[in-house]
């Protein structure tokens, strides 16, 4: 590596880990772990809901969470899937759901702007906040799209689902809109490192951690929100290393 690319790149790195220490940083992947189990059962249940929909189980999500979750993360997350579709639900159902699941897409909208303006407001609460539930059917849509592929057993297509998802993500979140190619380093550093730490946060389940000791009956939650909470942070970590290749150009 050339001098001027190892300096440059020291600098990037150097951003980051300031970036991170910053008092703001401190929390962000803890509400971003709190919102995600928040939002997880009403985002489920309408994925459930469309699943019934277009006559398709629930056993193609399932499919999912054998293939890359523990025993333990499989087990803390299968307790949201124990339910059966209905046939039709009503509308102001589906509006406080969209409304529940869209939590975690607020968060993220917020952190990201913050990143990038060093304000979280963006265009407004009300616009947001409906921006918010769009991103939420959007990412209903996509889970649709990963249960039908999974369903099909693609082995290639399946491989690419996940950083693309990322990849989307992460140019839908700010307000203001960036080019591809700025925010497609931090979206392979955030999908390189969710699988990192689902793998490695396996094995420390699997091999060395015992909750029961401790939490008893919830400790399948536990797990879950520590899981939860590395994977808000490895999130975050990507939208600042995005940040700090956009400051250095």
């Amino acid at each position: 590596m050339k001098p001027k690319r190892s300096s440059r790149l020291l600098r990037i790195v150097g951003s980051v880990v300031e970036q991170m220490t910053k008092p703001y940083y401190q929390g962000v992947a803890a509400e971003l772990g709190f919102f995600l189990l928040l939002s997880a059962v009403p985002m489920l249940i309408l994925v459930a809901q469309a699943l019934g929909f277009f006559s398709l189980s629930l056993d193609s999500l399932t499919l999912v969470l054998d293939r890359y979750l523990s025993e333990g993360l499989r087990d803390a997350v299968s307790q949201y899937l124990a339910f059966d579709p209905t046939s039709s639900f009503s509308i102001g159902f589906l509006i406080a759901a969209l409304w529940a699941a869209s939590k975690i897409m607020f968060s993220l909208i917020g952190i990201t702007n913050y990143t990038y303006t060093g304000s979280n407001a963006g265009r407004g609460f009300i616009w947001e906040r409906l921006r918010a539930i769009l991103l939420m059917i959007l990412l209903i849509l996509f889970l649709l799209a990963v249960a039908a592929l999974f369903a099909l057993r693609l082995p290639l297509i399946n491989m690419l689902v996940y950083p693309a998802g990322i990849l989307l993500l992460y140019y839908i979140l700010p307000s203001r809109k960036l080019p591809w190619r700025s925010i497609l380093p931090g979206s392979l550093l955030t999908g390189a490192g969710g699988i990192l730490v689902t793998v490695g946060y396996s094995f420390y389940l699997n091999h060395f951690a015992d909750y029961s000791m401790l939490y008893g009956s919830l400790a399948g939650l536990v797990g879950l929100l520590l899981w939860l909470y590395l994977m808000g942070f490895v999130m975050v970590l990507g939208i600042v290393f995005n940040a700090a290749l956009l400051e250095e150009k």
